[in-house]
């Protein structure tokens, strides 16, 4: 039996997409080829294909498919004589949309086809998930970030899909990010409001643009205080937990470091004046940009600690406030929920 052009075509691309497999993914199962005839339901005697007819709905289904579009114009020939591999692209492609997990089911490619302008046969091969591609991505991105207190969060808001229409306070946040990231400044902000405001999620979005800025190559560490105090907490009792160790690493390490949630710690005098103000100091002495979001102001927040401290050393609240103002640069934004038409 004579091997068709297209059959040729088919085995040489797949054995190239199967090599792409290899080096990106590791324990990935690979079909023989001798086996690729059977695995890709391709019925070599094409002939006995023409006589075979395909309802007109069917033909039309397929060949107004976007999936199809880069093949140029599809002919009734064309779907007729490839129907089996073009409805299993037609399956593949809305199992993995409708599959509610983040894992591609068919181990991240695809059964894809296009169409060679030299030969004008459709060529068969493997593409590349599109939710493989995003797990690649964040594995890549997840490197420039040293802590995350929400780790669970897989995939961050992204400012490019964040609505424009927001408050007139939260683009003033982003407007003062931008110009501390772009202008490598040494500085954070410091911003307030009341609880479900959005500081957090604004904090994930500028994580998200510093993580995956391929040219500047910044880390970040988000750090959530009441995990910070916890993670101390739990190190007292578990000596060989490394939580902690890699906490006070990425704090001391992060180009940009965000403290989330000031103010919601339960600690005691000890953390204030031992843990925290080291900290602080340690951002001041190496020039780096330190962010801070709370529901409480400055003086709301230190006389918080005063609280906290049972008013044991009175000094320790104002030293600390000393320090998150020279490391915002005096920079404090009141986040608020008031929407507004245009800027």
């Amino acid at each position: 039996m004579m091997v068709k052009k297209e059959f040729l075509w088919l085995i040489w691309n797949c054995n190239i997409m199967r090599e792409v497999k290899k080096s990106k993914i590791e324990k990935i199962t690979d079909t023989d080829l001798k086996n690729l005839h059977q695995e890709l339901g391709i019925n070599s005697d094409v002939n006995s294909l023409k006589n075979v007819s395909f309802p007109k709905s069917f033909l039309n289904g397929i060949k107004n498919n976007e999936l199809f579009k880069n093949c140029g114009k599809l002919s009734d020939t064309d779907v007729s004589l490839n129907a089996v591999q073009l409805q299993r692209i037609v399956n593949e492609e809305e199992e993995c949309k409708l599959s509610s997990s983040d894992v591609c089911p068919f181990n991240g490619y695809h059964f894809a086809v296009d169409r060679d302008k030299e030969t004008n046969f459709l060529v068969f091969y493997y593409r590349i998930c599109k939710k493989l591609e995003t797990q690649v991505l964040y594995r890549e991105n997840q490197k420039n970030f040293l802590y995350n207190s929400y780790a669970l969060l897989k995939q961050f808001p992204s400012l490019k899909n964040e609505n424009i229409q927001t408050s007139i306070s939260k683009n003033n946040f982003l407007k003062e990010f931008m110009d501390i990231y772009r202008n490598d400044l040494n500085y954070g902000i410091y911003t307030y409001g009341v609880q479900g405001v959005g500081k957090t999620h604004f904090f994930k979005l500028v994580c998200n643009k510093i993580i995956t800025e391929k040219k500047k190559q910044r880390t970040a560490a988000l750090i959530s205080m009441v995990d910070l105090v916890e993670t101390l907490k739990n190190s007292f009792s578990d000596k060989n937990n490394p939580k902690y160790e890699k906490i006070i690493q990425a704090i001391n390490r992060a180009d940009f470091l965000f403290f989330d949630d000031l103010g919601a710690e339960f600690a005691t005098d000890w953390f204030y004046s031992n843990i925290f103000l080291n900290i602080l100091d340690n951002r001041l002495s190496t020039n780096k940009a330190t962010f801070f979001n709370s529901n409480l102001n400055f003086k709301e927040y230190e006389e918080k600690i005063l609280k906290s401290c049972k008013n044991k050393d009175p000094h320790i609240a104002k030293r600390i406030i000393v320090r998150i103002k020279r490391l915002v640069n005096n920079k404090v934004i009141e986040m608020k929920d008031k929407k507004f038409s245009s800027l």
